[in-house]
């Protein structure tokens, strides 16, 4: 199937698609590609992250339309359907602390409320935006596809739930994600990328822990590249997980503190720090299963450091 071909036979200005949880970091990237690529967008979110203000310049597309409630509420969740042909979920608790903080909100939203959707549904395409955080802890090799999930998390352990929730229907797919950074209208300084260069931009000094510990990272861009690339290309992709990121991006916290001090070479490096990731995360991923059908990331590392360094001078 070429990647112009849609999941319907649809044009994309027949298209109307749901997203949820769109108004906070990814969906803030996304939204646009997919506004650009004609599709009409349903944005179901409550705002909590980022706000109206980032929203504002889109209500001047026809095309697209807000719903500032909370997906919990299976009415909302029938409400926001109508009229839709697909379905991108990306609305969810997200990370090991936020999850912590508010556990029954997580069990509520990246379990209940995508059981909901799942059953809610029916057959449009849904695509589901998980996490390399389902490996949990993982000795050695490449992560696969087939890499049995062993999440050590609440936050792990709800994306699990989720991935089975919408694999157990017949037109769930599932995008498993690289751990993002880069710059967008919505930003999470908490990701780990994100904020080691905020600190290295603001105080010129990293104290590290498990600096061996391997990580795999992937800019926002080219998650909501990979997003619209699905949407594109569903019948291809419908029923099955995929790893989305790139091996160049499989690197340990000492490589990528060592990438930061070639673009800030006063920044002063400690490897001693005590401390232990909550969740255990230290593998590699492969990205070979969507690079057969097309999909490939385009954003270097060194291009996206060197624009959150830029940024971060106004912070």
């Amino acid at each position: 199937m070429d990647s112009s071909e849609k999941v319907t036979g649809m044009s994309t200005s027949d298209m109307h698609i749901l997203l949820t949880g769109g108004g906070g970091y990814v969906g803030m990237s996304l939204l646009p590609l997919l506004l650009n690529s004609g599709y009409g967008v349903t944005l179901l979110d409550p705002l909590y992250r980022g706000g109206l203000e980032p929203l504002l310049p889109f209500f001047r597309n026809s095309n697209f339309s807000l719903i500032k409630d909370d997906m919990c509420d299976e009415g909302v969740i029938e409400n926001a359907l109508t009229n839709v042909d697909a379905v991108i979920h990306m609305a969810a608790v997200v990370g090991y602390p936020a999850c912590q903080r508010e556990p029954d909100r997580t069990e509520k939203l990246n379990v209940a409320a995508t059981e909901k959707l799942c059953r809610l549904a029916g057959n449009r395409p849904l695509i589901f935006t998980s996490t390399g955080s389902c490996y949990g802890v993982i000795k050695g090799g490449l992560c696969t596809e087939n890499t049995p999930l062993n999440p050590v998390s609440l936050y792990g352990t709800s994306k699990v739930q989720g991935e089975n929730l919408v694999l157990s229907i017949a037109n769930g797919t599932v995008l498993r994600f690289a751990t993002a950074y880069g710059l967008s209208p919505v930003m999470r300084i908490d990701l780990l990328l994100n904020h080691l260069t905020m600190m290295a931009v603001q105080s010129r000094k990293l104290s590290i822990y498990e600096p061996s510990a391997r990580r795999t990272f992937i800019h926002v861009e080219d998650m909501a590249r990979s997003i619209l690339f699905t949407l594109n290309n569903y019948n291809r992709m419908a029923g099955e997980a995929w790893n989305v990121g790139t091996e160049e991006q499989n690197l340990t916290k000492r490589e990528i503190c060592l990438h930061l001090a070639k673009l800030i070479p006063d920044l002063e490096l400690d490897f001693e720090a005590e401390g232990s990731d909550p969740d255990a995360r230290d593998y590699a991923v492969s990205y070979e299963k969507i690079r057969s059908i097309g999909f490939e990331t385009e954003v270097p590392l060194k291009e996206g450091m060197e624009e959150l360094i830029r940024a971060y001078h106004f912070f």
